[in-house]
């Protein structure tokens, strides 16, 4: 068999042996064995050089980027702990608000509690609690004992910010003035059943302490934590602590930088001097900025060492190759081969496996190189699964619901024990369950848009999550991406804010039921002190004309003119009326009636007010609806929304009064407050008109509001509404949409069948002529005179008086009996009421007619059940009081006055 061509590259055993010396040693100059060995030897110990230099340098990358993450995380971290301390410490004021007292007596029972609770606390958290009033003057302290009471902590911050928002506030690093130590105080208003911010509870902790319960102690070697607030200043440092806290550090650029952010990674130069790789992070309850600084030396110190090892290391194996590689040629092939199979084996995944190889030289420090390089990637390893254990330990311990999902599948992955319990489903249904399982189905679209723009971190966001069992909880939720072999993760942190949300909603209820009541509350004492003085003048004007009526003939312009005037006195008395419905300061004579027979009652007077184009239909309940209220007011509570219903259909339509009785078994929101859980007679108007859009809603029953055209409505029909049935211990509401009609729900409290009604004795409208003496006390000179005028033509002695002093003056002075009391009920100095009772103490037995337009809850404090013939409203004419003073008297009509 022929051998084939030979070349000088690969020369024969032959061809060396004949050929003469001098080719030989070209053969030799050439590239020789020992030539290939080298250059393959200097070839195969560049890449392990590159590989380890190469190696040292990620390594350097990832000593830098896990510095930076250790700090950040223990920024985070400790920004964390910042937040459950202030959460604590909230709990802990907002739980004392309601115990501590603010009352003037209330100083040793504050002192006491606040001390017992400090002591059992153990000074951990908090230095001192405080309860203070709402000028900063202490009321209670947990260090009672030689305390000076006489400091005060209106100039706080805390203090006045707790003040303002009623919320927590959180003060500043100052020096106690009571302890003397320099602390941090943190806040929270007393707020009153009123609304009114009566003092604050605070709890003080030191600045040490603060320390302490913040920052852990065992922190990466010659690691600085330093915690700023707002401003900049120092509120803990571990280092130089003594030197730096309480300074103000905000004049330093990298502060300035940093106090804009909320969180981030810097390399910074230190207010010592040395330059570290920072981590800082916000606290969400506190503006507090949290600082954790690794110097570079330190963090970098080992992979710099590396560094310098494999460098020296690569040009000490790359020169002894060189020296070497001719003289140990035949020796290096085979710990080449066995030292390529140990980097298979540690390739291949075995980390354990550690080359056997014994040589000397280059081999032999490349043997060494090999297996240090070993033991370090099996370190990090092992640093890996140890720092994976450590997640693994934090994720299933966590108080909140977490879990990872795969972004491409969105199945979950793994889930916490938390999340487990709260939502109700097992790890294994979990595993079979993707993301948008959890979500209700209207909100599924919402979250596949959002998942296209997740990228990386993301800061909490607002969803809300379905449990097995169907509840829907408000939950915050923040997420973060993470690589997972070959695919990317995220990973889920849950907040369930749902009692919150509740708590919040409920709260801004309360608040805008309470502006509307006093908001109605204004508006109605101002229009009621209008009334009351209107009703004065009206008085007189009435009685004046009715008095000029009587004595002019019938047939005379004179007489038409005086009546023209006393018909305007009328409509403006009906107009103080409707003020003092809206406003609830009417004085209503309540009797026991069946509400079915007043609203049978007012069907002719609605068929002459609507017009024909309207169908008016009623469907009222068989069975009697007994309610205690003033029939004439019920009935103008009808009129007024079926004038309003017709308003609301000018083509004509449908309106339907339907009377039912509801059990409610627990308070139910109505227009302006809560009605009580028991049985009511429920009237509901419904029109099939325009209907009523929620801004006109929300404003339908305020005094003067109205969306007719100036010159057509006065604003007061459905505030009369509004106020009559407020008054009469029930309450109202609307449904309505626009295009869709409208219906009105009002309620009145249902009362026994056996109840008692008021009997209302009959008042003649005619003029009356009578006899006796009348104590008559009224502080308007006007409706005096017109009273005093029209009893003594209607053959009445008068006593007459401007208030109750001058009244039991007179009294006193006459000589003879007294047949009636007449007094006005709301006087300067003594009122009627208190005038009653000084008369009838006097004169046992003595006769007492009130008179007023506006009682403002006077008359109810007389205890009295009032009928006809004992009030007597303003405006009233002369027939009216005579026929009134009569009933009193218990005499009977005879004739007219003259």
């Amino acid at each position: 068999m022929n051998a084939g061509p030979t070349t000088s590259e690969t020369p024969t055993i032959r061809d060396s042996l004949s050929a003469p010396p001098a080719t030989l040693q070209g053969i030799r100059r050439g590239w020789s064995i020992q030539l290939r060995l080298l250059v393959l030897v200097i070839a195969a110990a560049l890449p392990p050089v590159l590989f380890s230099i190469y190696q040292v340098r990620a390594a350097n990358r990832h000593a830098r980027q896990h510095a930076e993450e250790v700090a950040l995380q223990l920024a985070q971290r400790i920004a964390t702990r910042i937040d459950d301390h202030v959460s604590v410490i909230d709990a802990l004021l907002l739980t004392l608000t309601r115990a501590v007292r603010t009352d003037p007596g209330g100083r040793a029972a504050n002192d006491a509690l606040l001390s017992s609770l400090s002591r059992d606390l153990g000074n951990v958290r908090i230095l001192s609690l405080t309860v203070v009033d709402s000028l900063g003057n202490p009321i209670g302290h947990s260090i009672s004992s030689g305390t000076n009471s006489s400091f005060t902590i209106r100039d706080r911050k805390y203090f006045r910010d707790a003040m303002m928002s009623g919320e927590l506030g959180i003060g500043e690093p100052m020096v106690g003035r009571v302890t003397g130590q320099p602390s941090l105080a943190m806040g929270r208003a007393i707020i009153g059943a009123d609304g009114v911010r009566r003092g604050v509870v605070a709890a003080s902790t030191t600045l040490d302490q603060l320390r302490r319960v913040l920052i852990p102690e065992h922190l990466p070697d010659q690691a600085v934590v330093t915690l700023l607030d707002q401003r900049g200043v120092v509120l803990a440092r571990t280092r130089d602590g003594d030197r730096w806290v309480g300074r103000d550090i905000s004049n330093l650029s990298t502060t300035r930088e940093t106090l804009a952010l909320r969180e981030g990674v810097r390399e910074v130069v230190g207010v010592d001097g040395i330059r570290r790789l920072s981590g800082f992070s916000t606290a969400t309850r506190a503006p507090w900025h949290v600082y954790v600084g690794i110097p570079n030396e330190v963090a970098m110190k080992t992979v710099q060492v590396q560094e310098r090892n494999a460098f020296a290391l690569g040009l000490a194996s790359l020169l002894v190759s060189v020296g070497l590689a001719w003289f140990l040629s035949r020796r290096i092939a085979g710990p080449v081969m066995a030292l390529t199979a140990d980097a298979e084996a540690f390739a291949s995944g075995n980390l354990a496996h550690r080359s056997a190889v014994d040589a000397d030289g280059e081999l032999g420090q490349l043997v060494d190189t090999f297996n240090r390089l070993a033991a370090a990637q099996q370190r990090r390893s092992d640093e890996l699964t140890e720092s994976e254990q450590r997640f693994r330990t934090l994720f299933d311990t966590t108080p909140l619901p977490m879990w990872t999902y795969d972004v491409e599948t969105l199945r979950f992955l793994d889930v916490n024990q938390t999340a487990i319990e709260r939502y109700g489903y097992t790890r294994e249904e979990f595993a079979e369950l993707t993301i948008l399982d959890v979500r209700p189905p209207e909100d599924v679209q919402r979250v596949r848009e959002r998942l296209q723009d997740l990228h990386g971190h993301l800061p909490s966001a607002s969803w809300r999550h379905r449990t097995k069992t169907g509840e829907i909880l408000d939950v915050e939720v923040t997420s973060d991406e993470m690589e997972r072999g070959q695919r990317m993760t995220r990973l889920v942190v849950v907040l369930d804010v749902t009692a919150r949300r509740r708590t919040e909603a409920a709260l801004r209820a309360s608040q805008e039921q309470l502006r509307q009541s006093q908001k109605m509350e204004a508006i109605g004492s101002l229009a009621g002190g209008i009334a009351h003085d209107f009703n004065n003048l009206l008085t007189a004007i009435l009685g004046y004309c009715d008095l000029a009526l009587g004595s002019l003939p019938a047939d005379t312009g004179a007489h038409d003119d005086v009546n023209e005037i006393r018909r305007a006195a009328q409509r403006a008395a009906e107009l103080t009326h409707q003020l003092l419905a809206f406003s609830r300061r009417q004085v209503l004579k309540p009797r026991v009636f069946d509400l079915n027979t007043v609203v049978q009652g007012t069907e002719k007077i609605l068929r002459r007010l609507v017009r024909e184009s309207i169908v008016l239909e009623l469907s009222l309940t068989h069975s009697p609806q007994l309610v205690r209220a003033d029939p004439s007011q019920v009935e103008q509570v009808i009129v007024n929304l079926a004038v309003n219903a017709g308003d609301a259909m000018p083509r004509g339509g449908r309106l339907l009064l339907v009377t039912k009785v509801r059990d409610l078994a627990s308070t139910q929101d109505v227009s302006g407050g809560t009605l009580p859980a028991g049985r009511y007679a429920v009237l509901t108007v419904t029109d099939t008109g325009t209907g009523i859009d929620s801004a006109v809603r929300d404003r339908l029953f305020e005094p003067f509001f109205t969306t007719k055209e100036r010159g057509q409505g006065t604003g007061l029909g459905l505030a009369t509404v509004y106020g009559i049935v407020q008054q009469s211990g029930g309450g109202i509401d609307v449904q309505s949409e626009p295009g869709e009609g409208a219906t009105f729900t009002v309620y009145f409290p249902l009362v026994a069948a056996d109840a008692p009604a008021a009997i209302i004795p009959p008042v003649s409208a005619g003029q009356s002529r009578g006899h006796g003496t009348i104590l008559l006390a009224e502080d308007d000179d006007a409706v005096r005179a017109i009273a005093r005028t029209t009893l003594e033509r209607a053959g009445y002695h008068v006593l007459a008086a401007r208030d109750g002093a001058a009244a039991i003056v007179a009294a006193e002075s006459h000589v003879g009996e007294i047949d009636l009391l007449l007094t006005d009920v709301i006087m300067p100095g003594m009122n009627g009421r208190e005038l009653a009772e000084c008369m009838t103490g006097q004169r046992p037995g003595l006769p007492v007619l009130f008179v007023s337009g506006y009682t403002d809850n006077v008359l109810a404090d007389l205890g009295l059940q009032l009928g006809a013939a004992t009030l007597l409203d303003k405006p009233f004419t002369p027939a009216s009081l005579t026929a009134a003073v009569a009933a009193a008297l218990g005499t009977r009509v005879l004739s007219a006055p003259k």
